[in-house]
């Protein structure tokens, strides 16, 4: 017991006697987000001072320089697509969250914002390997998680198809996204109705996927009503203030809008995936500060996690006055 203890710090006393330039290349290579985070913390903790001047000026580089990569990325593809602007403003903001060291703020400022940019990180990491097409120079990432039920009611059926979804947008400066009806919507359940709807879409776009290959599973029968049907499904309970304010209509409903109303980012309605598009009023205000939106991405991580573990995706017959036929599929 008195080596393990003599012995605790030993990795940080071999990660001293190495020379930055290495532990910096090592870091940049192997660390995700999460793990830079946790592993200046206890840095931090550690009891000898050349620890924290480590985690505080080495690290914070790692994570800077890992932004900029990511947005260099970015850049350079900005020539390929058709929403340059956006594309952009969406460097801007990554560079500016990068620029952000905090090295005049006190000792937990600093450990705070070098977590910050360690989540931004991974969200940004995630967007470019799970949502983007990088080599056609398409660039989506998450602005909303949660579960969603649609109901669909077809001669004298009501079908209710619940799923753990997330809702994607093409990249651009998040002061112009996700709305503020997407905003005040941090821990939602939103439950959806299918009806005829004269609607005349307002950008921004978003695409909807299932969590989990089940929940995609889930969702695509809701696709195929809406599409057989020519309805969209709404929120239901105008009552809530908090409800997720969107319009769900299928790529072919979306493909047959004349051009004003069509996503401007045509690879959208190409995308692979569950065929089914959201569509919500931008009534969000310009965010005072580029760090503003730092919050709503942690959040949108905390939700996922949560939002994973809650029950499996479901899909319900309801007959009118046969109760017992009522079944449950995934």
């Amino acid at each position: 017991m008195a080596l393990c203890l003599l012995d605790a710090e030993a990795p940080f006393e071999l990660l001293a006697a190495l020379p930055s330039e290495l532990i910096r290349r090592i870091l940049h290579g192997f660390c995700d987000g999460r793990s830079l985070s946790t592993f200046a913390l206890a840095l931090v903790s550690s009891s000898k001072e050349k620890y924290s001047s480590c985690a505080l000026n080495l690290l914070p580089l790692v994570c800077r320089d890992r932004l900029e990569q990511i947005a260099f990325c970015i850049e350079d593809k900005i020539d390929q697509s058709d929403d340059i602007r956006n594309l952009r403003g969406a460097v801007q903001w990554i560079r500016s969250i990068a620029s952000a060291e905090g090295k005049s703020s006190s000792l937990a400022r600093q450990v705070r914002i070098l977590s910050e940019n360690a989540a931004v990180l991974d969200f940004l990491q995630e967007s470019l390997g799970k949502f983007s097409n990088v080599k056609q120079g398409h660039f989506e990432w998450p602005v909303w998680y949660g579960q969603l039920t649609i109901d669909s009611f077809v001669t004298g059926t009501r079908m209710r198809n619940t799923a753990r979804i997330l809702i994607t947008s093409p990249m651009q400066r998040p002061s112009l996204i996700p709305g503020s009806s997407l905003l005040r919507n941090r821990n939602p359940c939103s439950v959806f109705q299918s009806e005829p709807y004269n609607m005349i879409p307002i950008p921004p776009w978003g695409r909807i996927h299932g969590l989990h290959p089940d929940d995609d599973y889930v969702l695509k029968p809701v696709a195929c009503r809406l599409e057989q049907w020519g309805q969209v499904a709404v929120p239901a309970g105008y009552a809530n203030a908090d409800i997720l304010d969107v319009r769900i209509i299928t790529m072919m409903q979306a493909k047959r809008l004349s051009p004003p109303f069509r996503p401007r980012t045509s690879w959208m309605l190409e995308a692979p995936g569950t065929p089914l598009l959201c569509c919500w009023q931008d009534d969000s205000a310009e965010l005072t500060n580029d760090r503003d939106y730092v919050d709503y991405i942690i959040e949108m991580l905390k939700a996922k996690e949560r939002i994973s573990q809650c029950g499996e995706p479901s899909s319900r017959e309801y007959i009118p006055f046969q109760h017992d036929t009522d079944t449950t599929r995934r």
